[in-house]
């Protein structure tokens, strides 16, 4: 399996989750899910390997959160980037 298809099946299962729902510790809202073994798996491998967090204790909400708050951080770094590259462009266009 490709990584990229990898984080796409983490993030289905993570994304499934519903913040108006009740905080269920991961692993016991893991395990109410309908997903197939290996996403359930691979799901759980990331909580506690990536995120270091113990699927007994972690909630389905803290999960979110953390999900949210990483792709926001992603975002803000790649328009920074973006920016970055057109005001350097931009130099490189006035000094020829």
């Amino acid at each position: 399996m490709k990584e990229a298809e990898l984080w796409e099946r983490v993030g289905k299962v993570i994304g499934k989750i519903d913040a108006r729902g009740k905080d269920l510790a991961f692993g016991e809202w893991l395990e109410k899910s309908a997903f197939d073994s290996e996403s359930k798996e691979m799901a759980l491998a990331f909580v506690e390997g990536f995120d270091a967090a113990d699927e007994r204790v972690i909630g389905v909400h803290g999960l979110l959160r953390r999900s949210i708050r990483r792709n926001t951080a992603k975002e803000r770094s790649r328009r920074g980037c973006a920016k970055g590259m057109a005001l350097w462009l931009s130099i490189c266009a006035r000094r020829l």
